[in-house]
């Protein structure tokens, strides 16, 4: 489905401004799961029965899929990314590929898990959250062996968000109430959420409450700041840690993304048809928001200098990755 005019519109009056975000393509198709590249170029979803590497920024001719992945004949989701490697979700287990070069060839290693719903990766640790015979179970495999920690059944009946601390290897989950894994077990704290993240600088976790409305950043399994965040659709990190994206919807009927601080004051937002999940490289050169059937690129220049823009006099229309 391409982007309606009014969209266009919409985007290219935001770039009249010096702003921090630039809409530079739009990957048409519906993902499931997407991640962005070091260097803002290449981003990697899953896309129905597959995943696939694209081309995001470039020319109209450079634009596109660079690989498809086929790992089995059912639905792949993208899960996680660490440096080079991507993880990703199937029927039939997880898939690690470890290298998505357009110059080099593509690898890819297959662990056999049966039920997975949530993986993460961090650089010595992956963790998957799965429903088994048994019940509820969190898998954590390292180097020195695997580890599986008994869950509360609710964690895997309905929808869960989670995240790897990759200072001390603990873990968090968000359905509703948080929920905290370390060595000593599993243990709820006394905060609602649904979206978590952690600071891979600092190794606090940020968390955010759809229902309520608020973006907190906890430190020691304390409230460190609160920033009211109304309709709040998603957060995730921005670029190496110490900032975060957030997207929500407004009550004048269309989306926004932006950057918030380690002060808890937002830097910038930008103007979307409506909000998605959100991601960026992890340089911060480039942010993904997703919607239900596509996906929109923008590039970053935090100074406000810009190379070009969408201006609607101009007849500039945004390139498409088909």
């Amino acid at each position: 489905m391409r982007v309606s005019l009014s969209i266009m519109a919409l985007f290219a009056a935001g770039c009249q401004q010096d702003l921090l975000f630039e809409h530079v393509s739009t990957l048409v198709h519906s993902t499931d799961g997407l991640v962005v590249h070091q260097g803002g170029e290449l981003a990697t979803a899953g896309m129905g029965d597959q995943v696939c590497t694209v081309r995001a920024i470039g020319d109209e001719t450079q634009l596109g899929v660079i690989v498809d992945y086929d790992f089995t004949m059912g639905q792949e989701a993208v899960q996680d990314q660490f440096e080079e490697t991507v993880l990703v979700s199937s029927t039939e287990g997880v898939h690690l590929i470890e290298s998505y070069s357009a110059a080099y060839p593509f690898e890819w290693l297959d662990i056999q898990a049966d039920n997975v719903q949530q993986a993460r990766l961090t650089d010595d640790q992956m963790v998957l959250l799965r429903q088994t015979t048994d019940g509820c179970q969190l898998d954590t495999m390292t180097f020195d062996g695997d580890l599986n920690i008994a869950l509360d059944d609710a964690l895997c009946m309905g929808s869960v968000d989670v995240s790897v601390n990759p200072i001390d290897g603990s873990i968090a989950l968000a359905n509703g109430k948080l929920t905290m894994v370390d060595a000593d077990g599993p243990r709820q704290l006394d905060l609602r959420a649904d979206l978590v993240a952690f600071d891979p600088l600092s190794g606090d976790l940020f968390v955010g409450d759809t229902r309520d409305g608020a973006i907190k950043r906890v430190h020691q399994d304390k409230v460190d700041w609160e920033v009211a965040m109304a309709n709040l659709v998603d957060l995730n990190i921005y670029g190496e840690g110490g900032q975060i994206l957030f997207a929500r919807n407004t009550d004048s009927g269309y989306g926004e993304f932006g950057v918030i601080g380690d002060d808890g004051r937002v830097v910038d937002a930008q103007v979307i048809p409506n909000a998605g999940a959100v991601t960026s490289s992890s340089d911060g050169e480039t942010v993904a928001v997703s919607l239900d059937e596509e996906t929109h690129f923008f590039a970053v220049t935090p100074d406000g200098t810009r190379s070009w823009r969408l201006e609607p006099w101009q007849d500039e229309g945004v390139n498409f990755v088909d």
